[in-house]
């Protein structure tokens, strides 16, 4: 078994920690402050897992933001529509192609099988 060395994992915690603080610098910076004295500023290591989570969405909803990028409320209404018009439709043919399939397969015929009994002939 390996010894533990409590400098590296001193060194790594404290790595961690600082990692956090600055994540939950940079939330409170794109959400004006909203995390102010919240338990992830006050103890960011216990809520690394949670800093993340909040950051991923921020970055999700960048991605999402960004395809809208320079449409005004009309033209983002109009292309929201026509995108759930789009999977509405995708989802339709999915199922027509499943539903089609489901009725290609022919069922397998029973085969009748006439069992016949032999007789055995008495003494």
């Amino acid at each position: 078994m390996q010894k533990l060395d409590s400098k590296r994992i001193d060194s790594a915690l404290k790595s961690l920690e600082n990692a956090a603080k600055g994540a939950v610098r940079s939330l409170n910076e794109m959400t004006e402050n909203s995390f102010k004295g919240s338990t992830l500023e006050s103890d960011p290591l216990n809520h690394l897992a949670q800093i993340v989570r909040h950051l991923q969405k921020a970055a999700d909803q960048v991605t999402l933001d960004a395809k809208y990028e320079g449409m005004d409320t009309d033209q983002i209404i109009e292309a929201q529509a026509k995108e759930r018009a789009d999977e509405l439709e995708a989802i339709q043919n999915k199922f027509n192609e499943k539903l089609a399939n489901r009725h290609k397969q022919p069922e397998p015929e029973e085969s009748e099988e006439v069992e016949t009994e032999q007789e055995v002939p008495q003494s």
